[in-house]
């Protein structure tokens, strides 16, 4: 028969046994939940990515079409508008002359 030292240590074994199946419950659970969370934290961060990709590629669009309005704007002044631009100039220095003789006739019309 068994003594009660073996008893208790057979009492104790059981103990201690049941509470370390029920701290791996409680870790499985815990890990369940922690997993679900990650993945949660996953997909967010994915869809973050996806939305800087889409930000990031519009800025570049943006990016690249204000470079070609620069370069044209450049085109524009080297070519075509050299021939414009000493016209204009030729016209303001031709005002400017005339101007003290014309008078104020021309400075009401521009009002």
């Amino acid at each position: 028969m068994l003594d009660t030292t073996q008893i208790l240590l057979l009492i104790l074994t059981v103990l201690l046994g049941g509470t370390l199946i029920l701290i791996g419950i409680q870790l499985y659970f815990i890990l369940r939940e922690l997993r679900k969370g990650m993945q949660n934290v996953n997909s967010l961060l994915e869809e973050f990515q996806s939305a800087a990709g889409n930000l990031t590629s519009s800025t570049q669009h943006i990016k690249d079409s204000m470079r070609e309005v620069h370069d044209m704007t450049v085109k524009v002044k080297e070519g075509i508008s050299t021939p414009l631009v000493s016209g204009l100039a030729s016209f303001g220095l031709v005002r400017s002359l005339l101007q003290p003789l014309l008078g104020k006739d021309e400075e009401d019309e521009e009002e």
